[in-house]
């Protein structure tokens, strides 16, 4: 999502480029865009965190994608690969859920999804217009309002489609220092910011852009999910977590897929903070010293219910073959064959010749992928550090379509032929 401590990026002709490079991340906290670029020590060898295949199949070029990622500084990863013309399923599970326990990660383990999330969303409210509780077309301000919503310079003008597609035009909460100071130092040190309060931090702003028709312009906002997370609650009476359980997860039987909570077991988050950023500052307010000499800092164990604030976008966490399971029933029959085609037409793009389908996700310690490549593979990159050259679920994705490509005997575009770098 772009969530700007970390963004994670809605697959569009404009982002697909992005997942070739080597971090899909703006550091809202300093307030300029970093591909991660800190020197990492290799002093924690994954000696304890080893690649471990599942028994659905071993493919040995996408073990040693995720070993050399250990060697760069990853501390747990799992990458899930799919042939979507012979059934083949290879699924591998690299490191530790956390530096204390080091306790290895499994393959069906959960990862924080950041900006994936959306999907999940988007289904939710695609269900509720095939359940006729509400329409695209639908004006978002009759159905919530309140002082905080109304003052969000052009809420009253947008369509409930326009928010879906990121056509509103809505300025994003989520930019600027201010906003993360306050979930890294303030409020959020001690709980999770309402999505109300969030919200707080677009008024003000001026818009992106005019609301436009779906389709004929793409003004990327974290405000849209958001209010699309309020709608859901509003017509669901159920909470966010709740009604992605009853309308999805449950109907698809997604059994890892939801919110954080007390009871989850959720693999650990971790980054190297910017110096004199706002979880530099969350540490001190804390007490907390650096933990590492690697400077990694467990987010985790800093921040309560780390990433839950994210809420309708960006604030579920899954396994991979949820995700994966996912992307496959979300093109049968689980919604009507109108409300397909607009999920469609929001989370694919086409560059080159080549379709894709699907999204990525990244904050502090989240960089995550789900994509499908031409109805040929279908892969989901999930991994919880973030703060080192080199490594990122976007390199992890094309060096794994590369092995894909070569173990299959034919080529797709690779990383740099898409990188806009």
């Amino acid at each position: 999502m772009r969530l700007r401590h970390s963004s994670s990026v809605l697959l569009t002709s404009l982002t697909i480029a992005l997942l070739a490079l080597a971090h899909l991340s703006c550091r809202g906290s300093s307030s300029k865009t970093v591909q991660t670029s800190v020197e990492l020590p290799s002093e924690e060898k994954p000696s304890e965190s080893r690649v471990d295949s599942s028994t659905e199949g071993s493919l040995a070029e996408l073990d040693v994608i995720l070993a050399r990622s250990l060697e760069l500084g990853l501390v747990a990863g799992v990458l899930h690969a799919e042939s979507m013309k012979t059934g083949d399923r290879w699924i591998s599970a690299a490191g530790v859920r956390d530096l204390q326990s080091k306790e290895l990660v499994q393959t069906d383990d959960r990862f924080r999804l950041a900006s994936i999330t959306k999907l999940f969303t988007a289904a939710a409210v695609l269900k509720l217009r095939d359940n006729r509780e509400l329409q695209l077309s639908d004006s978002i301000s009759s159905y919530i309002s309140g002082r905080v919503l109304e003052q969000i310079s052009g809420f009253d003008e947008v369509t409930i489609a326009q928010l879906l597609s990121h056509s509103s035009g809505l300025a994003d909460f989520s930019t600027g220092k201010e906003f993360w100071s306050e979930v890294f130092s303030g409020r959020g040190l001690n709980r999770n910011l309402t999505p109300l309060e969030s919200l707080e931090f677009a008024n003000g702003k001026a818009p992106l852009s005019p609301p436009v028709d779906p389709g004929e312009g793409s003004f990327y906002s974290n405000t849209n999910y958001f209010l699309l997370g309020l709608l859901i609650e509003k017509v669901t009476g159920q909470s966010y977590s709740e009604a992605v359980e009853s309308l999805v997860a449950q109907p698809l039987g997604l059994d890892s897929i939801g919110m954080e909570n007390d009871s989850a077991i959720i693999v650990s988050s971790f980054t190297i903070p910017d110096s004199g950023g706002s979880i530099e500052a969350g540490m001190k307010a804390r007490g907390v010293d650096q933990l590492r000499e690697d400077g990694l800092v467990d987010l985790t164990r800093i921040y309560e219910r780390y990433n839950a604030w994210a809420f309708a976008a960006g604030g579920l966490s899954s396994n991979a073959q949820d995700l994966a399971k996912f992307a496959v029933s979300i093109k049968g029959d689980f919604l009507s064959p109108e409300s397909r085609a607009v999920f469609r037409s929001i989370f694919s793009s086409e560059q080159d010749g080549t379709t894709y389908f699907g999204g990525s996700g990244g904050a502090d310690g989240i960089s995550t992928i789900l994509l499908e490549i031409d109805d040929r593979w279908r892969i989901v990159v999930l991994t919880n550090t973030t703060g080192i050259p080199d490594l990122s679920s976007g390199r992890i994705f094309w060096e794994a379509v590369e092995a894909l490509n070569s173990h299959a005997g034919f080529t797709l575009p690779s990383g740099e032929a898409l990188s806009d770098n």
